[in-house]
């Protein structure tokens, strides 16, 4: 037998060239593999890497299935701004318009999305910048700019399409949303839906679902309810981590006052975290805008909430409510601290616990209990009229925290008081809070992170100064609900 070793080096010398070829792609208008994302996307092999060219603008029209990629990554080459992702039906959807069903291969799974500028430009097209469904798994999306779209990412985790198991859940699951920047949008949220195993850390969101009202959000979430078809059965649990966002302006008015929950969950929950984050608001805020929302909201769905962990989160001044949940069973809410400094025709209020959703006592939801709510910091400014709400309980059924403005600090402005807050005006504000101002001998307790700047001596600098970076802004000082915090000075 005759082996013509010429031959096959050259024949291993095409693969190579073919595997490195499928690998490493490149679309740009000229100059690069490809001129259009679609075909660069279908050209894309399991584990290769996607690059458009940087000061580039793309579209791709309709849907597209890419089975698992194995790591694959849709990426950005050169130099200059990020590559451009413009609506044509919409960004980058994926999944299946007809009859796809549990056990076929996923829509996408394993896929890494990163460093592209998605710019909906309020286009009618621009329906959402990313949509998942019908077997997404194991997708990442970071670095990414959300702009004026109606849903920047939108995970369903229902099946879509015709075929006979059209409506079951949980066909989605494992989806990383970091490091992204939400922007201007339009619609119910800039991450809408959810899924098992959904992380969504170090994003910010701003000014999403303008002029929408109250259904409008930066964050919608839920869980695929595993009693319905094509669950796994009972309460399953359905992780889901949120930390580290900023979050400021949903459902903006037009002179851009929030009038909306900053993130809202409805329909099914158990294992819900939100830790980390800041939701903040840089002018008077509207009586509907929230931090947080849990709650059933829909009539015809058998909504249950458990399990849920809300801690160390900062809110400033948010509106009505930090935080607001209902018909929850099992609820942490530990470490958040919580400022409104800001005048309100409302009372302001900082947590709002209470048996029943939005729509009343039937026909879903939970019984409220198992609730923890302890070790948080509130400052408030009452109302015009004098008025103000800390923590308040409605129908908790037993075991909860009892007193809890006994297990929380507490504080109300007023006249006198031997404590101050100074915040920094920024994108999000810095608040400070510490004891016996204006000078502070070395063993003053911080309460909130300092510092506002000091003077050597521990006296408070000019609040009123106005450097080119920000604006310093002391409150009038306060006195304590429960004056025996600060000692014999508060009394």
């Amino acid at each position: 037998m005759t082996v013509n070793v010429k031959g096959l080096a050259f024949v291993f010398s095409l693969l190579f060239l073919y595997a490195s070829y499928a690998n490493a792609i490149t679309v740009c208008s000229s100059g690069a593999d490809f001129t259009t994302l679609k075909s660069g996307l279908k050209a894309l092999a399991p584990g290769g890497t996607l690059s458009l060219c940087r000061g580039g603008s793309f579209s791709h029209p309709g849907m597209i299935a890419l089975g698992d990629m194995k790591g694959a990554k849709i990426t950005s080459y050169g130099e200059g701004p990020k590559p451009i992702i413009l609506p044509s039906s919409s960004g980058l959807m994926f999944g299946y318009g007809g009859r796809w069903k549990p056990g076929s291969p996923p829509s996408v799974s394993n896929l890494v999305i990163d460093g592209l500028d998605f710019r909906g430009d309020s286009d009618p097209k621009a329906r959402f910048a990313i949509l998942l469904q019908n077997g997404a798994h194991d997708v990442t999306i970071q670095n990414c700019v959300f702009t004026r779209w109606g849903i920047g990412v939108y995970i369903k985790s229902r099946i879509a399409g015709k075929g006979p198991h059209k409506g079951e859940v949980d066909s989605t699951s494992n989806i990383r949303i970091q490091h992204n920047e939400f922007r201007d949008g339009s619609g119910a949220g800039a991450v809408l839906g959810g899924s098992r195993g959904l992380y969504l850390g170090y994003n910010s969101f701003s000014n999403w679902g303008a002029g929408g009202g109250k259904y409008n959000h930066s964050v919608y979430l839920g869980c695929p309810d595993p009693s319905e078809p094509g669950g796994r059965g009972g309460d399953a649990p359905c992780p889901q981590l949120v930390e580290y966002n900023t979050m400021t302006g949903a459902a903006a008015d037009e002179d851009g006052a929030c009038r909306g929950v900053e993130l809202v969950a409805h329909g099914y929950l158990n294992g819900l975290v939100i830790r980390n984050n800041t939701f903040y608001e840089t002018q008077v805020a509207g009586a509907g805008c929230y931090g947080i929302q849990l709650s059933p909201a829909y009539r015809n769905r058998n909504e249950r909430m458990s399990n849920v962990t809300i801690t160390d989160n900062r809110f400033y001044n948010v509106g009505r409510w930090a935080i607001e949940v209902a018909s929850l069973d099992t609820l942490t809410i530990r470490g958040n601290k919580v400022i409104k400094t800001m005048e309100t025709s409302y009372r302001p209020g900082a947590f709002y616990l209470r048996r029943y959703g939005m729509q009343g006592p039937e026909p879903n939801g939970k019984d409220m209990t198992n609730v923890t709510v302890e070790d948080n910091l509130i400052w408030l400014r009452p109302s015009v009229k004098g008025e103000f709400q800390t923590i308040r309980y409605s129908d908790l059924i037993p075991p909860y925290t009892k007193d809890p403005d006994s297990k929380n600090e507490i504080y109300i402005e007023s006249s006198v008081s031997d404590s101050v807050m100074c915040r920094v005006v920024g994108e999000p504000p810095t608040f400070s809070l510490c004891r016996k101002p204006p000078c502070l001998p070395s063993s003053a307790e911080w309460l909130l992170e300092p510092p506002i700047p000091f003077s050597d001596d521990g006296c408070v600098l000019d609040c009123e100064r106005k450097p080119s970076v920000a604006t310093r802004v002391c409150e009038p000082a306060v006195k304590e609900k429960r004056p025996e915090l600060l000692g014999e000075a508060a009394k």
